[in-house]
């Protein structure tokens, strides 16, 4: 019943190719910024709080100019 944050796209990858069960992947790119880096990244989601149904994953990606694209997935099961 958890949401898995990560900078590890292995995540995206074995859920998409095995039948593991999950909620949601939020990944943050790219995965080399330190934490603190991804702090705007996280209040992007906030601010725009995408339409989420579960399983879903979040790719968000912080440009150079610090504006954030996101990609939400929702997948059917």
């Amino acid at each position: 019943g958890r949401i898995i944050l990560t900078q590890d796209s292995d995540f995206g990858k074995i859920v998409f190719t095995t039948s593991t069960e999950f909620v949601g992947i939020i990944y943050l790119r790219p995965g080399h910024f330190p934490a603190n880096k991804h702090i705007v990244t996280i209040q992007t989601l906030i601010e725009n709080s995408p339409d989420l149904f579960p399983p879903f994953t979040i790719t968000a990606e912080i440009k150079n100019d610090d504006t954030v694209k996101v990609r939400v997935r929702n997948r059917v099961a």
